[in-house]
């Protein structure tokens, strides 16, 4: 019902406010149907115009990881701006000299916006790859040729321009599986950051050809901040999924358990590593329960460590105590190294020495799962 109040709304102008509002109303079915279905491009724009908006990608990325896409993106850029034309300039061979052809102008004086995209060009070649497949720059006059190109983009920034490159753009927009998703961009170091910004709102991989750029391009996030991404988003880039889980020791200390224990990336098909941080745990107490077991009766420890996920809450106790758990094909093995039962070994033979005499047995008890105590007599010859 949200949903198509909303698409009536962004048919309206000056609409801003309502937009952003039904917007925020609908983030978390528009993440599980992003997530769980995986739709085309062009079948969200459908369903959900309003978020390919520069504002809503903004605030869709802030939503997924707390952090301000833009602001953040280009303050980022500005302040290692110095550091990364110091390291660049450095660079030897052809490619260095790819690096000093484009950041010759910089030395001019240039308007905030050229110096940004200068710096953005050089960093792709630095990091060994070709920034045509990232920026792909035409003459007005050519927009018909560049139509057909971008329509097998798969995730490109197009560029529209009247002459050299030092003029203003007449048009700068993106283009993901061969749509345009978005345009009139103030400026190329804006677009990496829209471009960005949609690889977590509709749920996409970098791609293979830009990857150290984008893995960089996210390294303009505090580092503090930098696997909270992983933790509160459920699109992030499949390629870093297991580098973020591996080193979440990053998590701020105070709020690493917080952050395991709540992860809201896990989908339904992850539920039992979800349940492994076992919540009924006393937070005081989480490091001795886990490693000692000191709760756990000696009699039923085996059980409680080997079912402790697969029982229903409600019901978690009564298949505890009576080991209902037990697969049928490992019942004997499972009942073999229960710790619960009790061997009482033989007492010594009262005999004279020529004659057999009486023997008294010891009995051996064995607890079954239903608690069912068999006793067996020994008689020997």
């Amino acid at each position: 019902m949200e949903r198509q109040v909303l698409l009536k709304e962004v048919k309206k102008w000056n609409n801003g406010k309502i937009i952003r509002e039904k917007m925020a109303k609908t983030f978390a079915l528009r993440r599980q149907e992003i997530v769980e279905k995986q739709p085309r491009v062009e079948e969200l724009q459908e369903r959900w115009p309003a978020m390919f908006q520069a504002d809503e990608i903004n605030a869709e990325f802030l939503q997924i990881t707390t952090v301000p896409l833009q602001p953040r993106f280009l303050a980022g850029l500005d302040k290692q701006s110095s550091q990364l034309l110091q390291v660049m300039r450095k660079k030897g061979g052809a490619v260095g000299e790819k690096i000093r052809d484009i950041l010759k102008p910089l030395d001019q004086g240039v308007d905030m916006n050229i110096r940004r995209e200068g710096i953005l060009k050089s960093l792709v070649i630095y990091l060994g790859e070709d920034v045509r497949h990232l920026i792909k720059e035409y003459l007005v006059v050519q927009k018909e040729e560049a139509e057909a190109e971008l329509e097998n983009a798969t995730m490109a920034i197009f560029v529209l321009r009247d002459g050299d490159d030092l003029s203003p753009p007449k048009d700068i927009g993106l283009v993901i599986d061969g749509v345009e998703v978005l345009n009139n961009l103030f400026s190329i170091a804006s677009a990496c950051a829209m471009l960005f910004g949609l690889t977590y709102a509709v749920n996409l991989s970098y791609p293979v050809e830009l990857k150290y750029t984008f893995e960089t391009f996210n390294l303009s996030y505090p580092v503090e901040l930098k696997y909270t991404f992983e933790t509160f988003n459920l699109s992030y880039p499949v390629e870093l999924k297991y580098p973020f889980e591996t080193f979440n020791l990053s998590y701020p200390v105070e709020l690493k358990y917080p952050f395991e224990t709540f992860n809201l990336s896990y989908p339904v098909e992850l539920k039992y590593p979800f349940e492994t941080f076992n919540l009924s745990y006393p937070v005081e107490l989480k490091y001795t329960f886990e490693t000692f077991n000191l709760s756990y009766p000696v009699e039923l420890r085996y059980t409680f460590e080997t079912f402790n996920l697969s029982y229903p809450v409600e019901l978690r106790y009564t298949f505890e105590t009576f080991n209902l758990s037990y697969p049928v094909e490992l019942r004997y093995t499972f009942e073999t190294f229960n710790l619960s039962h009790v061997v009482l070994k033989p007492t010594r033979r009262l005999s004279d020495a020529g004659r057999c005499g009486e023997e008294v047995h010891g009995i051996r008890q064995v607890r079954l799962r239903n608690r069912e105590v068999i006793s067996r007599s020994i008689r020997c010859q």
